[in-house]
Order: structure tokens, then sequence, then C-alpha cells
């Protein structure tokens, strides 16, 4: 985590979920697809339509538990769930750890008003912005970066009020 800006009037905080880019292409490959033609069948799913849990750890977890040995978990899982159904648990799974950053924060003292994504999946993809909205009951904007490294890294920039 980085604080941008002076200690007394923090401007925003740098924190993330490790490899949400490489947790959601992999779902895609898995199933023969790309991560476009998938989300297209989430867009108008409800929070939790699918009846998946899915525990987003699949490369360790680097913002508040720390631990980079952790492996990812689905729960729920039967015959009849898709490959789409489990790309929407993903993205919910890692909305509500990107909540629970935000909370742990706030436990510091800090509320926040909005978050910038600056990852490439965000560009790619509405339904993981939109599900991060609703889950953190905050703004989500994205950051447009051409440079492959930064695209790749997919922070999140948290502002605080």
């Amino acid at each position: 985590m980085e604080l941008v800006g002076r200690q007394s009037t923090p401007m925003g905080i740098k924190a993330g979920q490790s490899a949400t880019g490489n947790i959601l292409e992999a779902i895609a490959r898995r199933a023969g697809s790309d991560l476009a033609m998938l989300s297209g069948k989430i867009a108008d799913h409800g929070p939790g339509s699918t009846g998946l849990l899915r525990m987003v750890w699949d490369n360790g977890d680097r913002t508040v538990l720390v631990r980079p040995d952790l492996g990812g978990v689905r729960l729920g899982w039967d015959l009849a769930h898709t490959a789409a159904d489990e790309l929407r648990a993903a993205i919910e799974g890692m909305a509500m750890h990107l909540r629970l950053i935000i909370e742990r924060m706030s436990e510091g003292g800090l509320t926040f008003r909005r978050v910038i994504n600056a990852g490439g999946i965000p560009q790619k993809n509405r339904v993981l912005n939109q599900v991060s909205a609703t889950v953190m009951g905050v703004e989500v904007h994205m950051v447009w970066i051409r440079s492959n490294a930064s695209r790749n890294s997919g922070n999140h920039a948290v502002f605080p009020r």
C-alpha cells in the first residue's frame, strides 16, 4: 500500500487484488472462450445469482491477509454451472475483497468516495467495474494506460474524502 500526498491530507492509496486479470483470463481460457464473450453472458446477472462463492486468492493475497501462499476457493459448484457463472462469482469475489481492503483502511479513520481502476481488465470489462461499484458503494473510475507493464499491474487507487 502506498500513500500518495502529505500525511496530514492523504490524496490516494494504492492497494489491490493480486492477479485480477490473470484469474479472469484463466477462467475464459479454460472454457475455450475469451473474456469479452463470457462477460457478455453475465452482464444482466444479479448479485449472487450463480449460487457460487469464489475466494479469489489464486495468486495469494497481498492486501489485508498478506499471504502469498493462499490458493483460490470455489464453493457451490455443480455440473450445471458454466464458465460464465464462475466468471461472475470471481468478479463478485474480487469486489468483496476490495471492499474488505476499503473497510480495513476505514478502520484507520479514512473515508472513501471513489476508486480508480488502473489495470488492463477494468478497461475492457464493464461488468467488473459495475459489480465493484455496487459492492463497495463508491464511484469506480478507470484510467486509460498504454504501457503494458502499468496496465497489467491491476492497481486500484482509493481516494479518501
